[in-house]
């Protein structure tokens, strides 16, 4: 059996405790080459491994180690040949709890440039896709797949989840065709219609995009309509007249279609809560009922003499 170093276990238990607000800084410099230590406080503190010594910093194995603690922000501070390492990376992103900035960020150029690795980022946090190459950002399908995440627009600022469309994205039909099934924003249809508006002289290609528009059920329809129509930005300003005339036809069927349904779906939520307010009233009255009639049983009743007296007072006649 071998024996430890006392500091060596002084430190570990130290380490281990949660209550303990030491980390791997506190640790003398001898210490941090130890890999049990710096694993026992990378645990606790994955951003720990930053105070490892610059061996255990190049180390694979003790990276992926620490890796698996979920911060990947932590390939920041490894050696050169592992943020270049694929492999590394891609361990990175599977345990990377997907908070903050990812790994992407600090990897080597030819790691970010790789698709898979791309499709991987933008799968688990959309954000991630500013992290990957300035290549793959303009492939269609790595941005389709960070746009899968709710909170992230095509256009907009990036800080707010907003993703810019380049002019060869706007040009491509199947990617126009993708992104409208998924998100059915007109806004994208003007971006097209100010930098792409050649492919909008297409009315086959338009009247396949017209189901996916979303508009308005409500009296803005007649302002939607005559903005898509504009001169300006507008996506129906390159058909002919006639053609024109049989899409704003066409919304307009739609609309009207989308009026009836939620119509019918609003009055079936006006009378489901007109009656949980007819409940929720008849509860309330049935509470003070029983308040009432509660406080009626715990007031003494007027013009009874009561059975008690006050201590220290004594009848008429009575001597003290």
């Amino acid at each position: 059996l071998l024996r430890r170093d006392p500091q060596q276990t002084e430190w570990l238990q130290i380490l281990s405790d949660q209550q303990d607000p030491r980390g791997l800084a506190d640790v003398p410099e001898e210490l941090r080459n130890d890999p049990e230590v710096v694993l026992a406080a990378v645990r606790r503190c994955a951003d720990d491994f930053r105070h490892a010594s610059e061996e255990l910093r190049a180390d694979r194995n003790c990276a992926m180690l620490a890796l698996e603690a979920g911060c990947g922000e932590i390939v920041e501070c490894m050696s050169p040949e592992l943020k270049a390492d694929r492999e590394v990376i891609l361990h990175a992103l599977e345990h990377d709890m997907g908070y903050g900035y990812g790994p992407l960020r600090y990897a080597a150029h030819e790691v970010r440039n790789d698709k898979e690795v791309a499709l991987l980022a933008v799968k688990k946090q959309g954000m991630w896709i500013h992290e990957v190459a300035q290549e793959l950002r303009e492939d269609p399908k790595v941005v389709l797949t960070a746009l899968q995440h709710k909170h992230m627009q095509p256009g907009g600022c990036p800080c707010c989840g907003g993703i810019y469309l380049t002019p060869q994205l706007l040009r491509n039909k199947d990617f126009l065709l993708e992104v409208m099934s998924l998100r059915g924003d007109s806004d994208i249809l003007r971006q097209v219609a100010r930098i792409a508006p050649e492919i909008l002289e297409d009315a086959e290609f338009v009247f396949k995009l017209l189901p996916h528009v979303s508009l308005s059920t409500d009296a803005s329809l007649r302002s939607s309509l005559k903005s898509f129509c504009s001169n300006r930005h507008g996506f129906l300003s390159r058909l002919e007249p006639a053609m024109r005339d049989f899409a704003c036809q066409d919304l307009t069927a739609q609309c009207q279609q989308a009026a009836d349904f939620f119509g019918k779906d609003r009055a079936v939520a006006l009378r489901e809560r007109r009656l949980l307010n007819e409940r929720k009233r008849h509860a309330h009255t049935a509470a003070k009922r029983e308040r009432e009639r509660r406080g009626k049983l715990l007031k003494p009743q007027q013009g009874r003499r009561t059975s008690h007296r006050k201590p220290g007072r004594c009848e008429a006649g009575e001597l003290v």
